[in-house]
């Protein structure tokens, strides 16, 4: 199951109406048919019920969630920042708890049940045992809450597959999303203000027979202690999923070059493969293109001895090609 799969965790409130109207329905069913001496049969099957129902929700909501120890380093990192591999992994071994709880519970009332015959007995067994069970679903009310929440999280997780990968990044509204659907056949939703991929787009390209994954990061600016949610996404996909890192220079954006660069430099540390792209080169004049291309040569040496732009898209996609896992 993926992370977009993950089913709603119920709350304590829903969980207790669910299973205990089916556990009433299915009791009344049976009086209907068999209207005389059924009250310890009847009080035995909504017991049974409950315990049944409660037990199958509890274990559905366990086996949803991914195991933690066996994801990749990046989606345990996802994990560790939005998440909280800890409290995940208290909040699941919870549930397990009360699943243990409620069944070693029934077992109890189960065996007292059977060696009673009175009506009124049977029925004080079955509602202390239905008040047991709240009172056992209770003690992890928080815990369901917060699994619901990560829920969503993960929900907001990329699909990202074990294969060659290039990250696209830069400073927002630079183009990424715009190259990333030129270079393949995603189709992003590209506007004209920062921030507008909200999460890290993924499209593929196929180069001489090798399947290559792109990584469209959101925008990141170049403030390491203050990253939001979006620039941590995309921090963490070129740090540990990008095999290379294109790094997008706009020379018509409020971003000055000595920012673009700074930035550069930083995202160079991850110690990866880095090709410079210009993005926007049709809005500016030849000449402003070659002295932008030179500047970028003058401020990264030997960092930026090829440069792409829209017109070498196809010398791109070749390089990239030569991405490996």
């Amino acid at each position: 199951m993926g992370f977009k799969e993950i089913p709603p965790v119920p709350s304590v409130d829903d969980l207790v109406d669910i299973v205990f109207k089916r556990a009433s329905k299915r009791a009344k069913q049976l009086k209907a048919r068999k209207k005389k001496g059924r009250v310890k049969e009847s009080e035995l099957l909504r017991t049974g019920i409950v315990r049944d129902m409660l037990i199958t929700r509890l274990d559905k909501i366990v086996a949803s969630f991914p195991t933690v120890d066996e994801l990749n380093v990046f989606y345990k990192k996802l994990v560790s920042e939005f998440i909280g591999i800890v409290e995940l992994k208290k909040s699941l071994a919870a549930v397990r708890w009360a699943r243990v709880k409620i069944n070693n519970l029934f077992k109890q009332i189960n065996a007292q049940m059977k060696r009673v015959d009175d009506s009124s007995k049977l029925r004080e067994l079955r509602r202390s045992f239905y008040g047991r069970v709240v009172s056992i679903l209770n003690q992890i009310k928080e815990k369901l809450l917060f699994l619901e929440n990560a829920r969503k999280r993960f929900k907001g997780f990329p699909t990202i597959k074990a294969l060659p990968t290039v990250a696209i990044t830069g400073f927002p509204n630079v183009g990424k999303s715009t190259l990333l659907g030129k270079l393949s056949e995603s189709r992003p939703k590209v506007a004209a203000y920062p921030f507008t991929t909200k999460g890290i787009m993924v499209g593929y390209i196929k180069v001489n027979e090798q399947k290559i994954q792109l990584l469209d990061t959101p925008g990141t600016l170049n403030r390491p202690n203050k990253m939001n949610d979006i620039e941590k996404y995309a921090w963490l996909a070129m740090k540990y999923v990008a095999d290379k890192i294109i790094y997008i220079f706009d020379p018509t954006e409020p971003y000055s070059f000595e920012e673009q660069v700074n930035l550069y430099r930083r995202i160079a540390e991850l110690k990866k493969e880095m090709l410079v792209y210009v993005s926007k080169c049709d809005l500016i004049s030849e000449e402003k293109r070659k002295q932008f291309f030179k500047a970028i040569e003058k401020a990264l040496g030997s960092d930026a001895c090829k440069i792409y732009f829209e017109e070498k898209l196809k010398k791109l996609a070749s390089v990239l090609s030569e991405v490996k896992k």
